[in-house]
């Protein structure tokens, strides 16, 4: 069981949420995530189960106190995950990318690092076409 000193002193430490104005959502992708972000994570050996357990924690302490982060939010402030590894864990669990995808996307980028040149996973999936810079922006915006 953690401390919850020590949890307290996190949630305090944390940026205030701000309120965004409603807005209309335009669905890029179908329905909900196919897969939860948590097993995409899992699986891709992304996040020790441990350290998942801990952002899901920290969620439901904040979600009890009306602050209502995204467990992508968490792991990224607490720099749990890259950018990166978040988005191509989110657009598997949406299924709009495979994993073998990803891998040969990451094995590009290796290439293309190699010969001093250097793109993100968002700007190699919109180069290749594989996915619009709108899709992108609907994946992004669910993490907020």
């Amino acid at each position: 069981m953690p401390d919850n000193a020590l949890l307290l002193d996190i949630v305090q430490s944390l940026p205030p949420m701000s309120s965004p104005p409603p807005q209309p959502q335009v669905q890029v992708h179908t329905g909900r995530a196919t897969r939860s972000l948590g097993s995409v994570l899992l699986e891709g050996h992304l996040v020790p189960q441990n350290r998942l357990e801990v952002a899901q924690n920290i969620q439901r302490m904040l979600r009890g106190v009306d602050m209502n982060y995204q467990l992508g939010e968490i792991l990224l402030m607490f720099k749990l995950l890259t950018p990166d590894q978040l988005l191509a864990a989110s657009l598997v669990s949406y299924g709009l990318i495979t994993t073998a995808q990803i891998s040969a996307l990451g094995r590009i980028r290796q290439e293309l690092h190699a010969i001093g040149l250097e793109y993100d996973l968002e700007n190699l999936l919109i180069l290749f076409r594989i996915l619009t810079s709108e899709q992108l922006r609907e994946v992004r915006s669910n993490w907020a």
